[in-house]
């Protein structure tokens, strides 16, 4: 297969400059690349298979995060595949994104 994904976890220990007694504070971050693909012909599923669940957002953005549901999360539930996207303004953005993360995890599988 051509398409290859990275995955990389990546742990940070340091000392807090904001504790006062000095504690270690660590910190995680995971990066995945996945490949940019632009036809979908190949990957065929069923509706039925995904299990789409929406929830607010977190961070900054007034009033839009406090009383819009707009991140999504999308898990194939026969490979148990996620992808979790809250970055637009608006659900739908989010679900075209989140949709299109998991096709680019299904096909690099």
């Amino acid at each position: 297969m051509y398409l290859k994904t990275s995955t990389v976890c990546n742990r940070l220990v340091r000392i807090s400059p904001f504790n006062a007694n000095a504690k270690r504070q660590t910190s995680f971050v995971l990066v995945e690349v996945l490949p940019v693909i632009e036809r979908w012909a190949i990957l065929i599923w069923n509706e039925k298979e995904l299990e789409i669940t929406v929830a607010r957002s977190s961070g900054p953005g007034g009033q839009n995060v406090n009383k819009r549901e707009t991140a999504v999360r999308i898990v194939h539930t026969p490979t148990g595949l996620s992808a979790h996207v809250d970055g637009e303004r608006t659900q739908g953005a989010n679900k075209e994104k989140a949709l299109a993360i998991l096709k680019a995890k299904l096909i690099a599988e």
